[in-house]
């Protein structure tokens, strides 16, 4: 929603999952997992220019993660995090601008370089029934008297950290592209789970179960090299990408209970290539073969074993359900 004429804009949103992981034998107990968070954020336009922008913006999230265990006959609380996060972010991109004008084969779409990233600075507060810390060793204020602890006892709810995200890209000609993801978190303090830094298929690391690796403070990367385009030359037109990568991240914990089966830096790295396919404005299909290639932690019969994942096949389609035909 527009705030007057000047670019400040006011967001809202809500979101509601929920999830219940395979344990095995049911036998055993099952554990149900939900998570709400709910967010509102100003945001205002620093910089507009055709081959640059910046966008600052100051939001507040609302977060409930409970995690219950039981079987058939009832359910009970197993963890419990509340948090109430202030945050201020940074966000902006820059392109080449002689692409703009689509001259010697590259194009807005397709340019010789640009660059996109995000800074961001959040912190815990004490409000809104938000969860408390456990106090010192051993953690006592977390069990006693009925309570429900959270993710990690040894962490502060109102913790603070930094965080950035960004991808770059060159093309020395046009049909190849170099690309580069990195993600980078640095905190002082012990996180609760829905702030950590994880490393997996849905953030830095295909070929690994997300979050094969979580830590407070971590840092990653995505290197692509890319051939073709991706870019149809009309709607019916098919184009493709092939392309290779390697991911790498390594992450950290902070004030750890127990001495972990890995030391830290605890870290993942995988390589593989794949396709992509674009028909038009209408389809996109994904294809990628990942291999994990560092041993992580893995659940066997005898309990948790160093192993490397298995190669696997990721594939993705995105469609337009609505207007097909337009």
């Amino acid at each position: 929603m527009r705030l007057g004429s000047e670019g400040l804009t006011l967001g809202a949103r809500f979101t509601n999952a929920w999830s219940k992981p395979d344990l095995g034998d049911p036998a055993n107990g099952r554990i149900k997992s939900e998570t709400m968070v709910a967010g509102l954020e100003l945001g205002y336009p620093v910089l507009r220019r055709q081959d640059a922008n910046v966008r600052a913006a100051l939001g507040f999230e609302y977060i409930d993660q409970n995690v219950r265990f039981g079987r058939s006959g009832g359910f009970v609380p197993l963890t419990r995090d509340h948090l109430r996060v202030l945050y201020g972010r940074i966000d902006f991109d820059m392109i080449d601008r002689s692409s703009l004008a689509s001259l010697a084969g590259y194009s807005a779409g397709e340019p010789q370089w640009r660059f996109a990233g995000s800074l961001e600075y959040r912190f815990g507060l004490d409000i809104f029934d938000a969860s408390n810390g456990c106090g010192a060793r051993p953690y006592l204020r977390c069990f006693i008297n009925g309570a429900v602890p959270p993710s990690r006892v040894e962490a502060d709810p109102t913790a603070a950290l930094v965080r950035f995200s960004g991808i770059g890209e060159y093309r020395p000609i046009p049909k190849l592209a170099f690309t580069l993801a990195p993600r980078a978190q640095y905190t002082r303090s012990a996180l609760l789970s829905y702030e950590e830094f994880s490393g997996g298929n849905y953030t830095v690391g295909r070929g690994y179960d997300p979050g094969a690796v979580i830590g407070d403070t971590g840092i990653g990367f995505q290197a692509e090299v890319r051939a073709g385009r991706m870019a149809p030359n009309a709607r019916d037109d098919l184009a493709f990408q092939p392309f290779i990568f390697f991911d790498k991240a390594w992450v950290w914990n902070r004030n750890q209970p127990v001495q972990p089966l890995v030391s830290d830096p605890q870290e993942l790295s995988s390589i593989g290539g794949g396709v992509r396919l674009v028909y038009g404005d209408r389809a996109r299909l994904d294809m990628t073969l990942a291999k994990g290639l560092e041993k992580i932690p893995a659940a066997s019969a005898q309990g948790l074993v160093m192993r490397k994942p298995d190669a696997r096949l990721l594939v993705s389609l995105t469609t337009r359900l609505y207007p097909w035909l337009q």
